[in-house]
């Protein structure tokens, strides 16, 4: 019988690969006779193994203060299998102590989802969120008044939130989904315009008053969704649940919105700057307009979708979280 040299898992002697933690097994891996863990085995009580590893004897005398440690190394070698291949919370937890490891998704994941999902559908997803930008636009010009066009933003907001989110859970789209939350306009006003308010009176701290406004408008990005998803949820209410499902991704979100924004500043630095070389100057001044007004146009849409798929995934993390502690 073969062990793991990674792990010290017990292995089959036609095992290419460890069955816990995924190494492969060399030629050359040291080999355990049956014979010495049955001696083994007479001689030494059976250790207690987790709910979830195999159910194998330790292929090598264990000192008593280690005991505790082998009980749980084949749950870490899943864990850390699991971190490695997927990225996502481990499905079961240590039976010894009813520990729970969560992954995180990471940016990368987020990205290569959200792009993957824009260009199933970019000319659906641009002209809703161009349409978006025209009514919010149309609401500050004819409403002439901030306390009749800022609620009037906010909750096509809301319904341009719901655009995103139901398209890349794969559901139909319209335009009328811009226009939903008017339906139940004072929840929809009434909560939005309570987050606004807290991330200023957050915003008014002397010297810090900046930084804590951006933790907390990260605090509250899944406001909307909640509004969505609980039609009678209070303001107050939205904002507690909010803080609970962001408590750890703040910062990936954060770092996401600064990736995109360094990428645009870069892109649009880097042919403002060529615009001044002589004679090819005016080709570079031209991509550098063209490439501004594509920011302006599109980061709406790229921001949105990014946000949209940051909380389905987080949703669906918090929901099987649940399902372990249950």
């Amino acid at each position: 019988m073969a062990i793991c040299q990674k792990c010290g898992a017990a292995l089959e002697n036609t095992a290419k690969f460890c069955h816990i933690c995924g190494a492969p097994v060399s030629s050359d891996e040291q080999q355990v006779s049956e014979k010495h863990l049955s001696d083994y085995n007479s001689e030494q009580p059976r250790q207690p193994s987790c709910s979830m590893e195999p159910d194998v004897p330790p292929p090598f005398p264990i000192e008593p203060q280690n005991q505790h440690c082998h009980q749980n190394h084949q749950y870490y070698a899943y864990a850390n299998l699991a971190k490695r291949n997927m990225g996502y919370p481990l499905p079961f937890s240590s039976g010894a102590e009813n520990a729970k490891i969560t992954f995180y998704p990471t940016i990368k994941d987020i990205f290569s989802k959200s792009f993957a999902f824009i260009i199933k559908k970019p000319i659906l997803l641009w002209g809703l969120s161009l349409l978006y930008i025209l009514l919010s636009l149309l609401a500050i010009v004819l409403a002439v008044l901030p306390i009749i066009s800022i609620p009037i933003i906010l909750v096509l907001s809301v319904g341009m939130t719901s655009v995103f989110l139901e398209s890349y859970r794969g559901n139909e789209i319209s335009s009328n989904q811009l226009f939903a939350g008017f339906k139940n306009f004072f929840h929809f006003c009434g909560g939005m315009a309570w987050m606004l308010l807290w991330i200023f009176i957050w915003g008014l701290i002397p010297a810090a008053g900046i930084v804590f406004a951006v933790i907390k408008a990260y605090s509250y990005r899944f406001v909307p969704y909640i509004l969505l998803a609980q039609p009678d949820i209070s303001p107050f209410d939205a904002l507690r649940e909010s803080m609970k499902q962001t408590k750890g991704y703040c910062g990936r979100m954060f770092c996401a919105d600064i990736i995109i924004v360094a990428c645009i500043a870069g892109a649009l630095l880097f042919f403002y700057l060529f615009s001044y070389i002589p004679l090819m100057g005016i080709i570079f001044k031209t991509i550098y307009f063209l490439l501004a007004a594509a920011a302006l146009l599109l980061s709406p849409l790229v921001f949105g979708v990014v946000q949209a798929v940051f909380y389905d995934e987080i949703s669906k993390i918090n929901a099987e979280n649940d399902e372990q502690v249950k």
